[in-house]
């Protein structure tokens, strides 16, 4: 079936975040597509779902992305809605509250999850006083002070075309899309308003923190700076690195010698942080806890 397959990324994300205001690009991501143009936030999905359209965002550090898929037959009415939720989200207050709920309610949960505190611990201290080092998804306390202003002015800020990278897949011919992309994102702002992000040293090289938490699993995370992106050895990094784990979100088997030594080690990770400002290699380790109190490192 004829398929247009959309992936695009804004400069930005979550390094965007006033200090008092964490969160806050995260939020935006979760709302683009909560309420847009003439449809409220059951509206726009319904719509969505009528013609078979697949539209998502994300937040990271450095960017703000987005996927959009659409059957070629719906290319017209498709498109318009990802304008819609680009140019034109309504950002309304009960999809605020509602998103606002669901982020606090998964962060509350977080606080039991071993690999989530260990995480957040690392960051802390490998990035203190940056915005890398602060939690992307904000804090429990502070995203409800978040406001409509707020996120008003960080799309303006921030979706903008310069600052703006598309890929696209599928059937479609290239002046029918070049015609399709312009009518999307030529209603944006020309130029994006961001902050500058200053270099980020890893800090807390050779500091050991332990946070006790009530769970029958401990995670290890330990890392040190890594090889930057445009270094020659970069490459030659990524490749050690698929050696001694794999990269984030897979698991790697652990050698046979460790589940020896170590019965109840049962996953190793290895992942490379590729941030705009800054590389750093990470390794995590999941290990169960039997008799020993339960800590998070």
């Amino acid at each position: 079936m004829p398929l247009v397959a959309v992936q695009f990324a804004f400069r930005g994300g979550a390094s965007q975040d006033p200090v008092e205001r964490p969160g806050l690009a995260t939020l935006l991501g979760g709302l683009l597509d909560e309420g847009a143009g003439p449809y409220d936030s059951a509206g726009f999905h319904e719509a969505m779902d009528d013609l078979a359209v697949h539209l998502h965002f994300s937040v990271d550090r450095d960017h703000l992305a987005g996927h959009f898929q659409t059957l070629t037959r719906n290319l017209d009415p498709a498109f318009e809605l990802m304008r819609l939720a680009l140019c034109e989200a309504r950002l309304e207050q009960a999809p605020i509250d509602r998103v606002v709920s669901q982020l606090v309610a998964s962060l509350k949960r977080e606080l039991k999850d071993p690999d989530a505190v260990a995480s957040r611990t690392f960051r802390a201290a490998a990035f203190p006083d940056h915005p890398y080092g602060r939690a992307a998804r904000g804090e429990i306390d502070t995203l409800p002070r978040i406001g409509r202003d707020d996120l008003v002015a960080m799309r303006a800020n921030m979706l903008a075309r310069d600052t703006l990278a598309i890929a696209v897949v599928g059937a479609i011919d290239a002046k029918t899309l070049a015609a399709k992309l312009d009518a999307t994102f030529g209603a944006l702002p020309e130029r994006a308003n961001l902050a500058p992000v200053p270099p980020a040293v890893m800090g807390g090289v050779g500091q050991r923190i332990v946070t006790d938490i009530d769970v029958p699993q401990a995670t290890i995370r330990f890392g040190r700076p890594g090889v930057e992106r445009d270094d020659p050895d970069f490459m030659a990094g990524r490749r050690r690195q698929s050696y001694s784990g794999r990269r984030r979100l897979h698991r790697a088997p652990v050698p046979r010698s460790a589940r020896e030594a170590r019965p109840r080690l049962f996953r190793l990770l290895a992942s490379a942080e590729l941030r705009s400002r800054r590389a750093a290699g990470r390794r995590h380790l999941d290990q169960e806890r039997a008799r020993r109190p339960n800590r998070s490192r």
